[in-house]
């Protein structure tokens, strides 16, 4: 059984390796910012159906974006 040491000590080379790589990404000028208005945008919903985000003003809408870099 690996020793709690071990453990912490993984964890905090994943947490290392986590921010080395992220500080590595180019910079993202035009993407929103926290507390920024998001802009209007439509995708497909579940059934296929096109939404937009202002359609859904005034409903509560949690936005994810991830900044990925393939």
């Amino acid at each position: 059984m690996p020793s709690p040491l071990l453990h912490l000590a993984l964890r905090a080379l994943l947490v290392l390796a986590v921010f080395g790589c992220s500080s590595r990404l180019p910079p993202a000028p035009a993407a929103p910012r926290v507390g920024q208005t998001a802009p209007d945008f439509a995708l497909a919903d579940q059934r296929g159906q096109p939404v937009t985000l202002q359609a859904l003003r005034g409903a509560p809408v949690v936005l994810v974006f991830y900044r990925g870099f393939w």
